[in-house]
């Protein structure tokens, strides 16, 4: 699990702790994929959906910047979420029984995730690359 490193209060003196933030997240995804062929061995996929997510187990320390402390509130993090995503992708080729898919990726957490109550509000998401590698039929 990913550490993370903070000053923490204790008393009038500071002193560096390592906190971990562990959660097991269940995610269900509906996507929809368009194919278009650009040639004898190339296609386009452009795909794009939506996906519901529960928490079922977390350990989450949150920082507030407002005492610059970090607390632990498992009522302050919502349990059900929503994500958009979004993706392109080149597939091609590599071998005779493997396919190669590279292109972009966006996913965009819809809902905060804090309650509607919380005065913070966050909407984490993730870009990047996606490589994914295909058995041939």
């Amino acid at each position: 699990p990913r550490g993370l490193s903070s000053n923490a209060s204790l008393s009038n003196t500071y002193k560096s702790v390592t906190l971990h933030n562990k959660y097991l997240q269940l995610n269900i995804p509906l996507v929809i994929n368009w194919e278009h062929p650009l040639g004898s061995s190339l296609q386009l996929e452009l795909n794009g959906g939506i996906s519901g997510s529960y928490l079922l187990h977390d350990h989450i320390h949150i920082f507030s910047p407002g005492s610059g402390h970090y607390f632990k509130d498992p009522d302050l993090i919502r349990h059900w979420n929503s994500d958009l995503e979004l993706g392109a992708a080149l597939r091609f080729p590599v071998g005779a029984k493997w396919d190669m898919d590279i292109g972009p990726m966006l996913q965009y957490q819809l809902l905060s995730t804090y309650p509607q109550d919380f005065d913070v509000k966050e909407h984490p998401y993730n870009a990047g690359i996606k490589i994914g590698l295909m058995k041939k039929k």
